[in-house]
């Protein structure tokens, strides 16, 4: 499995934290470099990619509405850590005034998506 050298610190991390991670299917079938994972525990689901010129971007995820989508994404600025990949779990401060509804879990996230193909990512990644 390719993945993009900056995801790897991070995906060990929530690895090592017992946090799941799941990549696309075709992503991983077709030998492509996986950009970006959602990560889950328990109810809380986040996103990270990476960002075209580098960096990593953190998304909430959560069901979609017609007043705040399906996610906030998280200004690196606004971080205390460009690792503390838990605050994707949480709506951001400047949008709690929304009312954000998370999914029940990930298998209820799963099952609302057009692609439902994700494999889980299970062991640590090698640096290159």
């Amino acid at each position: 499995m390719k993945v993009k050298e900056e995801l790897k610190e991070v995906i060990n991390l929530m690895l090592k934290d017992g946090v799941k991670v799941y990549a696309h299917i075709w992503d991983y079938k077709k030998d492509n470099v996986i950009t970006y994972v959602h990560f889950v525990e328990g109810n809380k689901i986040g996103y990270v990619q990476v960002e075209y010129y580098g960096g990593l971007k953190y998304s909430t995820v959560h069901k979609p509405s017609k007043d705040n989508g399906t996610g906030f994404g998280i200004d690196p600025l606004d971080m205390d850590s460009i690792l503390n990949y838990s605050q994707a779990f949480y709506v951001p401060f400047w949008a709690r005034r929304y009312s954000a509804t998370p999914w029940d879990n990930w298998e209820d996230y799963v099952n609302h998506q057009h692609y439902k193909n994700f494999v889980e990512i299970t062991e640590p990644l090698d640096k290159e």
